[in-house]
């Protein structure tokens, strides 16, 4: 199975150490977080890219979605902290060949303190 994963939590929480010191880097979902600002990394799709198999269905190549979530609480600016935080992101994926596919805020139910917004980045990755 080809995975991306660890590779681009590494990669963000590279970058954001020295761009954006004060946020913290996850992998495991949580519906929300201790810590902010948070950006939350998480692989939720790797799926066979089926065109690029060979006879005997070995996987040479797959489509990777990389979910990535941005959480802040800010009492003022968390809008715009969220912002930040994805253009950072967007350029890092960008960079390693992914497409994005979706940015959107998204409702936090579960505390409406927190602003949240949520991205959708694709690639298709060789083994």
């Amino acid at each position: 199975m080809i995975s991306l994963e660890s590779y681009i939590v590494n990669e963000i929480t590279n970058t954001l150490a020295t761009e954006y010191p004060s946020a913290k880097v996850g992998s495991e979902y949580t519906r929300t977080s201790a810590v902010f600002p948070f950006v939350q990394v998480v692989e939720i799709d790797t799926s066979v890219f089926q065109r690029a198999m060979t006879l005997s269905s070995i996987e040479n190549m797959a489509t990777i979605v990389i979910e990535i979530q941005f959480f802040s609480n800010k009492k003022s600016g968390k809008k715009a902290e969220c912002k930040e935080l994805a253009e950072i992101v967007d350029e890092i994926m960008e960079n390693n060949g992914f497409m994005r596919m979706m940015l959107n805020q998204v409702q936090n139910y579960e505390d409406a303190t927190i602003y949240r917004m949520v991205g959708r980045w694709q690639k298709i990755q060789p083994k």
